[in-house]
C-alpha cells in the first residue's frame, strides 16, 4: 500500500485534535525564541538533526529534500543537499555514526554521509506498507537504527550498514485509535536515552508521552511499556542530556515547546496558542557546539493546516531558545 498521500492528509488534519487536558499544563514564564531561518509560505519543516559542526539538517513534509542550515552565521546559511525520488515527503532523521545519518521518507530509508563533499547519499531499504517516521540510534552492542511506524504502531529496527530490518517493539501505546479518520497517525517521535537505557516516544492520535526500557544487546522491551502523560499534544522532541528523562516536545497546532519529565509534570516553556513564534512546532534538537549545547532548535510547520487564532499561517521556519539547559 502506498501511504504517502494518505499518510501527507491525515497527518494534516492531526493538528485540529483539541485536548481537554490543557489545562492541567503548567505554564512559566515563556522563553523568547529567535529566528535562525524562515522558508517560503507553504512550506513545513518536519524534522532535524544536528551535526558534530553545529549545522542543522532538516527534513519537510510537502517537498521531499533534505536541507542544511549554518545557525552560526548571520544571516544564516542555508542550501538543498538532495531531492529524494519516488515520494513526496521527508521525515525522521537520525545520526549512526559520526556525520552519517539516516533519513525516512515514507517507507524509504536513505543513508546520508556528510563526511564527503559533496555529501553521498544512497537508498538503503525499502519496508513495505510502512509509514516510518521518527527515528533514533540505539548504540552498540545493537548498532541499529530505529524507526517508528506511524500507520502500524510498531518501531522497527534498521541495521544501517546492511538494510536488514525486523520489528522490535510493539504496545497498544504505540497503535493509532481505532475507528479514528486520523487513525494512520499513531506512535510518532521516538529518542533513545542512553544513560538510562529507556526509549521515550509520543503518540500523537492518543495523545501520549511514554516510555518502555529497551535490552541494549537484544533491542527488546526490558520492563513495561510506561504512560507518563496523557492529554500531551506532540509531534517529535528532543531529549536533554541528563540522562533524567526531561523531554522537550513540540507541541503542533498549540504553538508551543513543553518540558516533560518522567514524573508526569508538563510545562510550557516557550510559545503559546495565540501566537505565531512557534506556529505549529514539529521538531527540537540541541546543539552540539560549545556555543550553543544549552540551545533547542525547533522546526515548526508555519501552522499550515490550523492557522494561527483561525486565519494566521506562515512559511515553516527554524527557532532557537536559548538557555534551557
Amino acid at each position: 500500500m502506498n501511504c504517502i498521500l494518505p499518510f501527507l492528509i491525515f497527518f494534516l488534519q492531526c493538528f485540529s485534535i483539541k485536548t481537554e487536558a490543557a489545562s492541567r499544563e503548567t505554564t512559566t514564564l515563556p522563553r523568547t525564541a529567535e529566528l535562525v531561518h524562515q522558508f517560503p509560505n507553504g512550506t513545513w519543516v518536519e524534522n532535524i538533526a544536528v551535526r558534530q559542526n553545529g549545522r542543522l539538517l532538516v527534513t519537510f513534509v510537502n517537498i521531499p529534500e533534505l536541507w542544511e542550515v549554518d545557525p552560526s552565521t548571520t544571516p544564516a546559511t542555508v542550501q538543498r543537499l538532495h531531492q529524494f525520488n519516488g515520494t513526496r515527503l521527508a521525515l525522521g532523521i537520525a545520526e549512526f555514526e559520526p556525520d552519517r545519518f539516516t533519513v525516512a521518507t515514507d517507507n524509504q530509508i536513505y543513508v546520508v554521509d556528510m563526511n564527503l563533499d559533496p555529501p553521498a547519499i544512497t537508498f538503503l531499504t525499502r519496508i513495505q506498507d510502512t509509514t516510518l517516521n521518527g527515528m533514533t540510534w540505539l548504540p552498540p552492542p545493537t548498532s541499529r537504527i530505529l524507526s517508528s511506524d506511524t500507520s502500524g504502531g510498531v518501531i522497527w529496527a534498521i541495521d544501517p550498514h546492511t538494510g536488514i530490518f525486523n520489528i522490535t517493539l510493539w504496545d497498544e501505546t504505540m497503535f493509532p485509535v481505532a475507528g479514528v479518520r486520523r487513525s494512520l497517525v499513531g506512535i510518532n517521535g521516538i529518542r533513545y536515552e542512553r544513560q538510562s537505557g529507556y526509549l521515550y516516544y509520543v503518540n500523537l492520535s492518543k495523545l501520549l508521552f511514554c516510555r518502555v526500557r529497551v535490552n541494549a544487546a537484544t533491542a527488546r522491551a526490558a520492563g513495561p511499556y510506561e504512560v507518563l502523560r496523557e492529554g500531551v499534544m506532540a509531534d517529535d522532541f528532543a531529549l536533554a542530556q541528563d540522562g533524567r528523562g526531561t523531554a522537550y516536545l513540540a507541541g503542533l497546532d498549540r504553538n508551543v515547546v513543553y518540558r516533560a519529565t518522567p514524573d508526569g509534570s508538563v510545562e510550557v516553556v516557550a510559545g503559546s496558542q495565540g501566537s505565531a513564534e512557534l506556529a505549529g512546532a514539529t521538531s527540537a534538537a540541541f546543539g552540539r557546539t560549545s556555543a550553543d549545547s544549552g540551545t533547542l532548535y525547533v522546526t515548526t510547520g508555519g501552522a499550515t493546516a490550523a492557522p494561527v487564532n483561525g486565519t494566521y499561517t506562515e512559511g515553516g521556519k527554524i527557532m532557537a531558545i536559548r538557555g534551557l539547559l
